[in-house]
């Protein structure tokens, strides 16, 4: 049975090759120039959801599914992304989404969430807020606001910009 450990929202995600240590520039605001007119807005970004998995049971691998979503304040699922997590041949394993862009509409604290998909229910085993603050402008830009460092060792769309790496 496959464990969640934990999740990051990140601007930034590097994997030291030599050593694997992974450094991840974490996020928390996110500044869009858009007027609050209450018009969707498909805003480019750069943003990782990065994700460390490991086997309840060390003897036992094993293979499931896990789905990151974007949550608006309103709670409405704005993006979802299946992802693969795979634990048959090693004891944990980290996996990575970017978004290369966020649909929004107002102000205010959206969510990423992962869910663990089981028989039948989804289990959510992270929910991360993006506050996401609307500036005066040009429309489409956005500015990201980086609060924190932190290192470790170890209506739906569907968007083609969304994928999975590593």
């Amino acid at each position: 049975m496959i464990a969640h450990a934990w999740t990051a929202l990140c601007e930034r995600c590097t994997v030291d090759r030599d050593t694997d240590h992974l450094s991840l520039a974490t996020i928390e605001v996110i500044s869009v120039v858009k007027p609050d007119d209450g018009e969707p807005s498909l805003v480019p970004c750069r943003l990782e959801v990065v994700s460390l998995w490991y086997r309840r049971d060390p003897d036992q691998g094993g293979q499931q599914r896990a789905r990151v979503c974007v949550v608006s304040p309103d709670r409405v699922p704005l993006m979802q992304l299946p992802v693969d997590v795979d634990l048959r041949l090693t004891q944990r394993a980290r996996t990575r989404c970017v978004i290369d862009s966020l649909l929004v509409v107002r102000p205010g604290t959206y969510f990423v969430t992962v869910d663990l998909l089981e028989n039948p229910p989804a289990r959510e085993v992270a929910r991360i807020p993006l506050e996401v603050e609307l500036a005066l402008g040009q429309r489409g830009h956005f500015q990201l606001t980086s609060r924190s460092q932190f290192t470790s060792t170890s209506t739906v769309l569907p968007l083609p910009s969304w994928r999975c790496i590593g």
